[in-house]
């Protein structure tokens, strides 16, 4: 009789005997396996081998199997048993005795013939998994009335092989539930953590505020604007707004120090939050037109040459003076040359333009005209200079009967702001006495303007006679 053995596998780097086989040449050979040859289980677990046994290669009842870790954790375990019709039986036991590679024996005889046959299990070290958590879903909810917040409570789940410990925070601040969240978003992170490791979820807590500010807006406006302007520059206090939830920005339309027409505009004043709430409210500005100063200027004296000669051909530039009075109840402001300018008009009129043309009157621009701008007091007169220069004579003799050039003056207060003198009639020089003129209080007599007529009284054409040398 022989024996031979076969190197089946290796494990963890030494070759096991595996399967040894018995046989001679005068009887029938047996043969064991055991399946699996190398397994690989977490210590705790139970393992299970099968041995199958044949002779001449068919299956082998009734055949008593004795089991044995050889060596190992869980070295010293033995257990016996018979094959079924199939040629198995089975070892089954747990590993206890740690981390480690056992080596399983299995022996037994078939008709006097000796088997025996190997195999390796490895425990490895229990893997216990980290705990789990769940968080909420996302959670949207109202501020509480009036308020910018709202306490909301939560509940997170976690499990694990001990009971793990349960955080959470904001950021790096630790919170329990309930809390009490601001107004807008906020994530919250949880924790689960024990000893075998920890987990993690977060959820967003979204408290909204649906409350618009409450805004309350001032009285209507009125405003006065002077007679003839269509409209004027009008600041108002903005309205009260306020918001249970930040602040509040204030939009008004139009807004104040806009221009404001003569008559009703209504102003709306929006608040908005920040939350995007708004709320509105309205009041009126109210434009009127003042009433229109009463504007009361008179021409009273035009002061020009008797005569003039012109030697040698030559022209000859005179100094011609129009007199105002201001006739008005208050100041009248001539402001500079081109409001004098526009205030009075002088003109030289030849009377006969067949043979002279008329002649312009320029404005004097510096001394003496008087110093700009001026207030013309009440009842108070002022000069206004003008240079006329004569290059011609409708009648070259002198004398009486052989004047040449006539003088109009007008004062025109329309044309320095739009509002008409309320005595028109004593805008123009010559004229003939008006009698008493009721501004300021019926105190001034008017006694015309021009060349005398007696009596003290004026109303006459004054005339220059142009001679020539």
């Amino acid at each position: 009789m022989k024996a031979k053995s076969v190197l089946l596998a290796k494990t963890a780097g030494v070759f096991a005997v595996l399967s040894t086989f018995i046989f001679s040449s005068n009887q029938a050979s047996a043969a064991c396996s055991l399946t699996p040859e190398i397994a690989t289980n977490a210590v705790g677990q139970v393992h299970s081998v099968t041995a199958h046994i044949t002779t001449n290669g068919a299956p082998v009842e009734g055949v008593l199997v004795s089991f044995t870790i050889t060596s190992g954790p869980n070295e010293g375990l033995n257990q016996s048993s018979s094959t079924a019709a199939d040629g198995n039986t089975v070892l089954t036991y747990t590993g206890t005795g740690g981390v480690g590679t056992d080596i399983i024996r299995a022996t037994g005889t078939v008709n006097g013939v000796v088997f025996t046959c190997l195999a390796t299990q490895a425990w490895t070290a229990v893997v216990i998994p980290p705990p789990t958590i769940t968080c909420p879903s996302n959670i949207v909810t109202n501020a509480a009335a009036g308020e910018c917040a709202r306490a909301v409570a939560f509940t997170v789940i976690a499990s694990g092989e001990t009971m793990p410990t349960i955080r959470h925070r904001i950021g790096e601040t630790s919170i329990t539930s309930p809390h009490t969240f601001p107004a807008g978003t906020t994530t919250v992170t949880s924790t689960a953590s024990n000893a075998n490791g920890t987990a993690t979820c977060s959820f967003v807590v979204t408290v909204t505020e649906p409350e618009p500010p409450a805004i309350t807006c001032p009285a209507d406006v009125f405003a006065t604007v002077p007679a003839g302007e269509p409209g004027g520059v009008v600041d108002f206090e903005m309205p009260l707004a306020t918001d249970n939830c930040g602040e509040v920005t204030l939009v008004c339309d139009p807004p104040s120090g806009s221009v404001f027409p003569v008559g009703t505009t209504p102003v709306v004043c929006t608040a908005t939050d920040s939350s995007g709430n708004t709320n509105s409210c309205t009041f009126a500005v109210m434009v009127t037109e003042g009433v229109p100063d009463t504007h009361d200027m008179a021409v009273v004296k035009i002061k020009a040459p008797k005569r003039v000669t012109l030697k040698g051909g030559f022209p000859a530039t005179k100094r011609v003076v129009v007199t105002i009075q201001n006739r008005s109840p208050h100041l009248e402001t001539i402001f500079d040359l081109v409001q004098l300018d526009q205030l009075v008009t002088l003109s030289v009129q030849s009377l006969d333009t067949n043979l002279c043309s008329d002649i312009a009157a320029n404005l004097v621009q510096t001394t003496p005209q008087r110093r700009l701008p001026f207030n013309l007091k009440p009842k108070r007169t002022m000069n206004v200079y003008y240079d006329v220069t004569f290059e011609c004579a409708v009648n070259p003799g002198k004398g009486t009967g052989q004047e040449d050039f006539r003088y109009v003056a007008i004062v025109n207060h329309a044309a320095f702001d739009g509002v008409p003198d309320t005595h028109p009639e004593c805008d123009v020089c010559p004229r003939l006495p008006q009698g008493v003129d009721p501004n300021p209080n019926g105190r001034i007599k008017d006694k015309g303007c021009g060349a005398p007529i007696g009596n003290g009284l004026f109303g006459n054409e004054v005339l220059t006679d142009v001679s020539v040398r």
